[in-house]
């Protein structure tokens, strides 16, 4: 009878394992498309950021002309934040290795020939400094003597919670920009506002970050994304495979396949049970492997007939979401191809429409 008991534990626990392994994921890279609409496009131009906080009196100029011969910079915080936040839409426009970026400034004479042109401002920028009270719990040691009950003397140590009220030092920096992509006819192509903050807390004053540091840190944040609205970008995204419930040991082989990130094995070993057996969770995983290894049309086409012929609402569920992933994925595909087609194509034509180098 014990060693009956035991067996049935045992398998038990095994079935319960089995049932409770982790379903295989596969992972796949998809291209979208500039957030901008800017097709053709070959040159940038960027109005800087600190035109609009140039210094007004002759004294102010005096200083300016002064620190650059001398090669330092303005130091005005507003000034100085808003070079920091010209030259890092350059850098970041440049690192796509797109376009080309010219630089409008004041006493420069503009080329003729732009694509569209990137002026922005700072619409919020402050600093707030003060005090930041916490409270702290701290296990301390303490001293003890009392009489007890039966009138014999105790006395020791023990280990008590003190609370504490701490008061620390912070400098807060809040900035918010706003810029533009002007096409060559003075439309707006794209807005955006972004906005950021950041806290530095100290033990003391002295220690606190400068606010141009916080400030920086901000700007390299806020600016990163103009990466993702000026040129194509990529995402990874995971598909969670169907588990199986047959206790097929060639569904077993095929999710090691996706594990080892070999899509085309999978690929064929699903498609031969599906084809054999009729296994919905095998048809499901042919299916979205079919949109990794390069054919999201026919990806689409099975998974309709796969919704079609499926009773398992569980399922069919999924397949719902995982079809409207791929018309996403498709329709981004497209415009990333529209997009690339305009681009190429405005490249050699060269500067006919004005718009390429």
């Amino acid at each position: 009878m014990l060693k009956f008991f035991k067996f049935a534990c045992l398998a038990f626990f095994s079935c319960l394992i089995f049932s409770c392994a982790s379903a295989p994921v596969a992972k796949t890279v998809v291209n979208h498309p500039p957030i901008a609409n800017i097709p053709g496009v070959k040159r940038i131009a960027v109005v800087p950021f600190e035109n609009n906080y140039k210094p007004d009196t002759i004294y102010q100029k005096a200083i300016v002309t002064y620190l650059r011969l001398a090669g330092k910079p303005y130091v005005e915080d507003e000034y100085i934040t808003a070079q920091y936040i010209t030259n890092a839409l350059i850098k970041n426009i440049k690192s796509v290795n797109l376009y080309k970026v010219v630089v409008l400034y004041p006493h420069v004479e503009a080329p003729k020939k732009i694509g569209v042109t990137l002026v922005g401002d700072i619409i919020e920028y402050f600093t707030r400094d003060g005090i930041e009270v916490r409270s702290e719990i701290r296990k301390e040691t303490e001293n003890y003597s009392y009489y007890d009950e039966e009138g014999t003397w105790q006395s020791g140590t023990r280990e008590v919670d003190v609370e504490y009220t701490i008061k620390e030092p912070y400098r807060e920096v809040v900035l918010a920009i706003d810029y533009r992509i002007v096409g060559i006819d003075g439309q707006v192509l794209y807005q955006t506002q972004k906005k950021g903050s950041l806290k530095d807390v100290k033990s003391y004053v002295s220690s606190l970050r400068t606010t141009y540091s916080l400030a920086s840190e901000i700007v390299n944040k806020l600016t990163a994304g103009i990466t993702k609205e000026i040129a194509p970008w990529q995402s990874e995204i995971s598909f969670t495979l169907e588990k199986d419930s047959s206790k097929d040991p060639e569904m077993k082989t095929a999710a090691e396949f996706v594990k080892q990130r070999m899509y085309d094995k999978a690929y064929e070993l699903y498609e031969r049970i599906y084809t054999t057996t009729g296994n919905p969770a095998a048809g499901y995983n042919q299916a979205i492997l079919m949109s990794i290894i390069g054919d999201s049309a026919q990806s689409l086409l099975m998974l309709d007939e796969l919704l079609r012929v499926s009773t398992d609402t569980k399922l069919n569920k999924k397949i719902i979401q995982q079809i409207g992933v791929l018309r996403r994925n498709i329709a981004d595909e497209e415009k990333v191809n529209a997009w690339a087609a305009g681009y190429y194509k405005e490249r050699k034509k060269g500067n006919a429409d004005g718009r390429t180098e």
